[in-house]
């Protein structure tokens, strides 16, 4: 191979990682960007009944906490970009990914804080 070529390579290569790099960190950037709804003070009691849940991998009380929300959907407490919030967390907790299901949880809390 000669020089000419190996340098062509040497900067295909650099610059294929640079694009790497650059699609790494949007993609860092868009996630972290994503946060949960602002929910009002008395709704924080649906992620903290979901993190008990998490917790206590309880799909019993998943059920109970489904009740109660979908009461206050009904009535227009609940609005539907949290209730698409808590829908994600609760197909977590009945797919078995508790880990995960808590994880969020404690995401969407932690983001009502901000």
């Amino acid at each position: 191979m000669s020089e000419h070529h190996k340098r062509f390579y040497q900067h295909q290569r650099k610059t294929n990682l640079r694009w790497e790099y650059v699609v790494a960190f949007a993609a860092c950037v868009i996630a972290g960007c994503s946060r949960a709804p602002q929910v009002p003070f008395e709704n924080l009691r649906y992620s903290a009944a979901l993190l008990t849940a998490a917790n206590s991998r309880n799909l019993s009380h998943v059920d109970q906490i489904v009740v109660a929300i979908n009461k206050d959907v009904a009535h227009g407490a609940v609005q539907d970009s949290e209730r698409r919030a808590y829908d994600s967390i609760i197909l977590m907790m009945r797919a078995g990914q508790w880990d995960q299901a808590e994880a969020a949880c404690r995401k969407f809390r932690k983001d009502q804080l901000h």
